[in-house]
């Protein structure tokens, strides 16, 4: 399910990302906030989706970010590591000791691909995706 900021809501099921990845990029595109309806009532209320290829570094910042939230609503984060040279170091699977926090990983597949694989592994009502060069804002996850 999808909300615009004007409340207006469209549904679509997981399966119309899954066959259609240009839906997702339309989706995005628009900003639209996305509900996920296998998520379970009282659990993490966002999924963090963000896709990796080769930028660890880059990912740190955006890890440290999130564990800079000020309001702490449940969420968990989701990096779903597109086919890197080599596996997710140390230093980033330690976030986990600060939030929920998979790493999942796949062959090199695109943005797309990724981002779609972290709608398969999220629990959050909410999902939330961002780039691995990105850093949220203290207030984003509220």
């Amino acid at each position: 399910m999808f909300s615009s900021g004007g409340n207006q809501e469209i549904g679509l099921r997981l399966a119309d990302f899954e066959e259609n990845p240009a839906l997702f990029q339309w989706a995005h595109s628009r900003r639209l906030t996305i509900h996920n309806s296998n998520s379970a009532l009282g659990s993490v209320q966002f999924s963090i989706i963000i896709p990796a290829h080769n930028d660890w570094n880059l990912l740190e910042g955006c890890l440290r970010s999130l564990a800079e939230q000020t309001n702490r609503l449940k969420f968990e984060v989701i990096v779903v590591d597109d086919g890197s040279r080599d596996p997710a170091p140390e230093s980033i699977r330690e976030w986990k000791n600060c939030y929920p926090l998979s790493i999942v990983r796949q062959p090199h597949g695109g943005i797309a691909a990724a981002r779609n694989r972290g709608i398969q592994e999220a629990s959050g009502e909410i999902l939330v995706f961002t780039d691995a060069d990105c850093q949220l804002q203290p207030n984003c996850v509220s």
